[in-house]
Parts: structure tokens; C-alpha cells; sequence
């Protein structure tokens, strides 16, 4: 089976409530062909106004989206009712094989995250020290953005032991208003796996039966970020580096393999 989705997550990602109306029209299977998945990949050929169909793809691993229209909003629409379709009607996307524009484009993005983290090592290494003007302006910028992003963090924390005071009833009735208006803020903290997470967790709300549940494991991992992203202020810097990534942060995959799990199913 596809990745479990629900249509109160999908519809939370998208950039505005025209793009969202928009989304459903095409979440019909009326409008699609070549449907399917494999692992967190989905895809489908969207009949539009073109002549053509639109190539969508779509990677939940953070997620990421494609789409071969013109459209400036990410998602478009089409990225967006391909998700409405995945929870709707998951039947419809079979799992097999990915074409081959799928293909190459998931190898594109696994190229671009091995590069990355190639430089990051590049800078981390004592060869790569700060003699150079281009590596203190690196250091710079990194340390700037990782300010900017502790700031941020600490505005989180106050906000969700506000929440956690006044209690889940409450919050439910302040959503989405409240966690779109943090998020926005986590946007321009430049932390923008916090924000997804946000957004996701004003889904959770109505997501219908055990959305407490759903809620607070979400918010659990909210509250465990805080204090973990900056090692200055972590009483376990250990576990520094397995946060920054879910941040927004980029931090070498050797540093966050090596270190143990802050928490596993069933805790």
C-alpha cells in the first residue's frame, strides 16, 4: 500500500485556499493516468489545459514536489490533488517500477544531497580551516543562520508550554490560525522543517478519531527540539546534529547515524 495520508494533511501544505479549491477539482481519477508509487515516491500524468499532461511527482521524504506546468504556487495544484488522490483513494496508485523521469529526478536530488554533505565535511575538517576569506565568510553565514534559528526555537518553546498549560481542547479551537502564524515565524527563523511540522500538526486537529494522539506525538517532537538544536545551550549536545536536519539545518549524515535514537516506537 501507498504511505498513509490523510486529506487534512495534504490540504495543509497547501500555499492558499484558491490553490487548496483548486486541488480537489483535480483529485478525481477522471483527471489521471500512469498513477503509482515506490516507497515514498508518487506519480501521475495530470490531463490540463496543455496539449500534453503534466508530469507530477511527488516525494513524501520531506516532502518535495515536480511538476512539468508553469504554475509559480509550491505545491501547484496538480502536486497537491495527486496528494488529495493518495488519501482518498490509495487503491489508485499501485506500486511499481518509476518511470524514468522519476528516476532521474529522485537520482538528481540524491546527487545534490551527497554534494552537500560532501562540502559540509569539507568545511568541518581541520584542512578546511578559517585562513581564507570565502571559509570566515562561510562561517559566518553558517553561524548567523544558526542564531537566527536558535532565536526562533526559543519563541517555540515558550509558545508550546503556553499550549501545554491550556491544554489540547484549547488549542483545537485555535487552529489553524495559531500554528500557521508560528510557522510563518519558524519561515522567516529559516528553520523550515519546524514549520512543515507545524503545519502539519494544525492538520492533526481534524483528523478524526485519536487526533489527541496524533497531536501530541507530533508536539513531542516539537518540544524535544528546542533544546537540542544548539549545543551551546543542550544539556545533551550529543544530540545536537540528529535535530538540525529536521530544523532545516544541514548536518553531515555521518554525524547523525553514529549517535543513538532519542526515542523509539513504543516509548
Amino acid at each position: 500500500m501507498p504511505p498513509h495520508l490523510t486529506i487534512e494533511q495534504a490540504l495543509a501544505l497547501a500555499p492558499d485556499a484558491s490553490g487548496a479549491a483548486a486541488a480537489r477539482k483535480l483529485a478525481e481519477p477522471r483527471n489521471w493516468d500512469d498513477l503509482g508509487h515506490a516507497g515514498q515516491a508518487l506519480w501521475g500524468a495530470c490531463r490540463g489545459s496543455a496539449k500534453e499532461p503534466y508530469r507530477v511527482g511527488v516525494d513524501l521524504d520531506g516532502p518535495v514536489f515536480r511538476c512539468s506546468c508553469p504554475s509559480r504556487k509550491f505545491p501547484c495544484k496538480h502536486a497537491l490533488g495527486l496528494l488529495l488522490l493518495l488519501a482518498g483513494r490509495p487503491e489508485l496508485l499501485p506500486a511499481t517500477d518509476p518511470p524514468v523521469w522519476i528516476d532521474e529526478w529522485l537520482a538528481a536530488r540524491a546527487r545534490a544531497a551527497e554534494r552537500r554533505e560532501k562540502r559540509e565535511q569539507a568545511q568541518e575538517s581541520p584542512a578546511e580551516t578559517t585562513t581564507t576569506p570565502k571559509a570566515v565568510s562561510s562561517s559566518k553565514s553558517r553561524s548567523a543562520r544558526e542564531q537566527k534559528v536558535d532565536t526562533g526555537l526559543i519563541e517555540l518553546e515558550r509558545w508550546l508550554h503556553d499550549q501545554m498549560r491550556a491544554g489540547l481542547a484549547a488549542l483545537q479551537s485555535n487552529t489553524p490560525a495559531a500554528f500557521n502564524a508560528l510557522a510563518a515565524r519558524m519561515i522567516d527563523a529559516q528553520a523550515p522543517g519546524v514549520a512543515r511540522l507545524l503545519r502539519a500538526a494544525a492538520a492533526d486537529t481534524a483528523s478524526g478519531d485519536g487526533w489527541q494522539h496524533r497531536l501530541l506525538d507530533r508536539l513531542a517532537r516539537c518540544i524535544c527540539w528546542p533544546g537540542l538544536i544548539s549545543s551551546a545551550k543542550c544539556s545533551r549536545p550529543t544530540y545536537a546534529p540528529m535535530s538540525k536536519p529536521r530544523s532545516g539545518l544541514h548536518c553531515a549524515r555521518t554525524k547523525c547515524v553514529v549517535q543513538p535514537a532519542l526515542w523509539t516506537a513504543g516509548q
